[in-house]
């Protein structure tokens, strides 16, 4: 068996999406989180995963891709927006929050180029985006 290969059996894409998130969340679990909520509907958009931490005021955003290809930038950089939205509200609130995209397949190279070079320019107050390819969530390199 290689790790890294992650297998998701459903009879279709929802059914699929569904059981991959309860598969990240477990992930999230592990590092300190409860209580999710999946599926959140917003006003042009939706989140696949909210949760927040047991113990420290902050709060994971987490978009998950069952997919059998790649992620591209352009998926990330949507998801971008959709965290710095999120951040703003729970700001409000007195948490901090993070957003992870988490892809079953991984990412194309240049999204990864994209978000290392994203990282290297974030500004206080940018958003923070962690990638979790599929090496990251059968490993536990986190």
């Amino acid at each position: 068996m290689t790790v890294g290969n992650i297998i998701v059996l459903g009879n279709d894409r929802n059914q699929k999406g569904d059981l991959f998130n309860r598969l990240v969340f477990d992930v999230f679990h592990v590092l300190g989180f409860k209580d999710p909520q999946f599926n959140i509907h917003k006003p042009g958009r939706e989140l696949d995963i909210a949760v927040r931490h047991r113990t420290e005021r902050k709060i994971a955003i987490v978009e998950s891709k069952a997919h059998e290809d790649e992620v591209g930038g352009a998926e990330i950089n949507k998801f971008v927006g959709a965290v710095e939205t999120e951040k703003r509200r729970y700001r409000k609130e007195g948490l901090s929050a993070v957003g992870y995209f988490v892809s079953k397949s991984g990412f194309t190279a240049t999204a990864i180029e994209q978000e290392n070079e994203r990282a290297q320019d974030r500004q206080d107050g940018d958003s923070e985006i962690i990638l979790l390819g599929p090496k990251e969530i059968t490993k536990g390199h986190l």
